[in-house]
């Protein structure tokens, strides 16, 4: 939306001044006018900056189920402050063009010195913003010294003019004079408003309003970075909450030093799947570092984590308690570099790949959930690893669910789908080269590693029986589920253009995908090794596991009566066959 209002301000200016730009008798007057108005109109839109965060959220209250007009509704709302700055930026062009070409001979080769300059000066502009700026002075700041080049210019301009001495001195101390004015009055920016994150973020009107009276956390980290600003908050009545946002997106949050159970999951598991001994990991995402920590409590000799922005690092060292201090671990060899590139240009081969990346609808995001990406995370595959991914399913429809699944599946031979019952509704999905087989006892053993044991506990983890309950879909009942569904490519990125649709749409409709994929899942667990004779308790414990969730009755059902196969006599088993039944009878869809 920005980019959009940006570039048709500068065209609708270039337009809208060319018929005009031929008459104007003294052309660097007009372009020192310009300039300061650009310079101007930039430093005083900083006062309506602060303001933004909570006009965009009554705006999202009142048109975000109409998503056209929503959209039309942003871009109102950026063009109401780009507007003016861009209009002049547009008009500069034409303006310049005929300062370059005031000889008829020499058009052409004027033209061309303006659109060689305007081009250099668009490049060396945009590494300059990107690059020095706003890391080094941030955003703010940047627009301030931005605004006072363009005033400088301004007046620069004016003594070229053709201009009497006194006006020429009089323009230009104006011009300083309202420029700092306008400085010293700017209010500083309250970080912690500015990066609520209310366009993603869930929140009500009154939530709203009491975060304005009295923010109810505090801001211990705000850094402006190259790709993101990363901001951590701490929160909650003794201050046991430690968040984490990118751009103010929720990432992650830990409470009195307990992980996030979805990004903790997410580097347990391939861990707990892998069929051998595992010693080379890839972790693309540090994030919070939970997913990392996780890791860590495994016999790993080595593990690469790929973060892009640097502040994401600094960002981590905040969940020190929750992460098990992962970035201090002597196996891991931190590369700020992006995960795309070096997942292609890498030649190394890893046992176990992780993939913890934000939502797939964030751009520079969504290229790490194509064929093209998840077809490079295979080719640095050892041939019995295992792939871990984590996937979103708040605010995504089963056609978005399944286009997501499908271009995992397409690239990994086994797949499945993992899931823990929490507020997050985040999946975990596995892919292998070969077949992966739960082993009961070998699970039993690697669970008992005091390490490992702490690890899962802190996420109610307590047993083998715990780690079956994760398991959704795989094998034949998954590519059922998703058979005939598109691909999400680097050529046609789907997801990225589909999910911002439902950003605002109702969260809840994740536990509908959760029972829609349960609904095509015969099978009861994944591939399983359960030592001879002790099938019937292996069953009887996965029948009260899955009875623990309401979601999981029916798969508690068969288990139960697959215990009755084994023994007709289990007094047990009856008794919960005969409660469950009871149960889904007196449903009200029943």
């Amino acid at each position: 939306i920005m980019l959009a209002t940006f570039l048709a301000g500068i065209g609708a200016g270039s337009i809208i001044f060319a018929p005009y730009a031929d008459n104007r008798k003294n052309p660097l007057a007009w372009f020192a006018a310009l300039e300061a108005v650009i310079g101007l109109a930039s430093i005083l839109s900083i006062f309506v900056y602060g303001e933004l965060p909570f006009i965009f959220f009554s705006l999202k209250e009142a048109f975000a189920e109409r998503f056209w007009l929503f959209l039309f509704i942003q871009f109102l709302l950026c063009a109401s402050i780009m507007i003016i700055p861009t209009l002049c930026m547009g008009a500069v062009f034409p303006l310049a063009g005929k300062i370059y070409a005031r000889r008829l001979k020499a058009v052409g080769k004027g033209v061309g010195e303006a659109y060689f300059f305007n081009t250099a000066g668009s490049i060396f502009g945009a590494f300059a913003g990107g690059f020095i700026l706003i890391p080094v002075l941030g955003a703010q700041n940047g627009v301030i010294v931005t605004a006072g080049l363009n005033i400088a210019i301004a007046c620069a301009l004016l003594w070229a003019a053709r201009m009497s001495p006194f006006a020429k001195a009089a323009a230009s101390i104006a011009l300083t004079i309202a420029f700092a004015i306008s400085v010293i009055a700017l209010p500083t920016w309250d970080q912690m408003m500015m990066t609520l994150g209310l366009y993603a973020n869930p929140a009500n009107k009154e939530e709203v309003q009491g975060l304005r009276a009295r923010p109810p956390e505090r801001l211990l980290f705000y850094k402006e970075g190259i790709n993101a600003i990363i901001t951590v908050r701490e929160g909650g009545p003794d201050g046991g909450i430690i968040s984490y946002q990118a751009n103010g997106k929720q990432e992650a949050r830990s409470i009195n030093g307990k992980p996030p159970v979805a990004w903790s999951l997410l580097g347990h598991l391939p861990l707990l799947l892998h069929p051998g001994n595992p010693q080379e990991a890839l972790v693309v995402g540090l994030g919070s570092g939970i997913t990392l920590g996780g890791m860590e409590r495994y016999p790993l000799a080595s593990i690469d984590v790929v973060e892009l922005e640097p502040a994401v690092v600094e960002a981590a060292g905040f969940f020190r308690e929750s992460n098990n201090n992962a970035l201090d671990d002597p196996r891991v060899k931190l590369h700020i570099a992006d995960g795309r590139k070096f997942a292609s240009l890498m030649t190394k081969k890893y046992d176990i790949i992780v993939s913890g990346v934000s939502d797939p609808w964030i751009t520079g995001v969504s290229n790490l959930f194509t064929y093209e990406y998840f077809g490079e995370l295979n080719e640095r595959l050892e041939h019995d690893g295992v792939v871990a991914l984590w996937f979103q399913n708040y605010r995504v429809t089963p056609r978005e669910l399944k286009t997501g699944l499908n271009t995992f599946a397409s690239v990994f031979p086994y797949a499945s789908v993992w899931f823990h019952y929490t507020d997050a509704l985040d999946l975990i999905v596995i892919g292998s080269k070969e077949p992966l087989k739960f082993d009961m006892a070998r699970l039993e053993e690697v669970t008992s590693s005091p390490s490992v044991k702490e690890g899962l506990r802190k996420i109610d983890i307590n047993g083998p029986f715990d780690i079956v309950d994760l398991f959704l879909i795989g094998g034949s009942d998954l590519r059922s589920y998703i058979a005939g569904s598109p691909l999400n490519t680097d050529e046609r990125p789907l997801l990225e253009f589909t999910l911002p649709r439902l950003l605002y749409s109702d969260p809840s409709i994740g536990i509908k995908n959760i029972e829609e994929l349960l609904s095509h899942a015969e099978d009861l667990t994944p591939p399983l090794t359960i030592a001879e004779g002790e099938e019937e308790e292996f069953y009887l414990g996965l029948g009260k596991t899955y009875n623990r969730s309401n979601f999981r009755l029916p798969q508690s059902l068969k288990a139960f009566k697959k215990v009755l196969e084994l023994n007709p006599g289990n007094k047990e088993a009856k008794y919960y066959i005969r409660g469950i039944e009871a149960e889904m009878e007196s449903r009200p869809e029943n």
